[in-house]
């Protein structure tokens, strides 16, 4: 077991051994004072849980992040994207006008958060829009990485080819 998730482990029986001994002393507090105290602790609580859960679900010697970024914000327009990893789909999205804007202002999707083994993978993203002109465009990039025993990262970024003013797709390992 990592030592990521003994912590978390500590945190959540040390949160529980202290909740259940607020409850069982006397306190000068109101019942609402001490009903305020137990919520607040069942919060802490659901949060190292939930942490917990995300370290035991997503262990940092398998995870693999996909994000999507654009520096194409006047040029080009995402409205969908599929990811495949090693040939079997992982995700596929229609990105409402919402996401498109916060992406145009420069903000990252995380697109995929998911495990894969140590080793050689190949990963194809198909990503659809509209160019500058209102053409519909859909482009595929690929890459392989290799898996090592740490947590990997990988962005898609679209950019813009100056010389044609017609979007670029890139695959960065990060």
């Amino acid at each position: 077991m990592n030592q990521n998730i003994q912590s978390i482990i500590a945190s959540v029986a040390l949160s529980t051994m202290a909740l259940l001994g607020s409850m069982s002393t006397a306190s000068a507090q109101s019942p609402d004072e001490d009903l305020q105290t137990f919520k607040g602790g069942l919060v802490d609580m659901a949060a190292d849980i939930k942490e917990l859960e995300l370290a035991v679900l997503y262990p940092d010697a398998d995870q693999l992040a996909v994000y999507l970024s654009i520096d194409a914000a006047d040029t080009f327009n995402v409205t969908a994207i599929t990811l495949m990893v090693d040939g079997e789909k992982v995700h596929s999205a229609l990105y409402t006008e919402y996401q498109q804007d916060a992406l145009r202002r420069g903000g990252v999707d995380r697109v995929f958060l998911g495990d894969v083994e140590v080793g050689e993978h190949q990963i194809i993203a198909y990503i659809s829009g509209t160019d500058a002109r209102g053409r519909k465009t859909k482009r595929g990039v690929a890459t392989t990485f290799i898996k090592a025993a740490d947590a990997n990262a990988i962005e898609l970024k679209v950019g813009v080819d100056t010389s044609s003013n017609r979007p670029t797709f890139v695959a960065t390992e990060l």
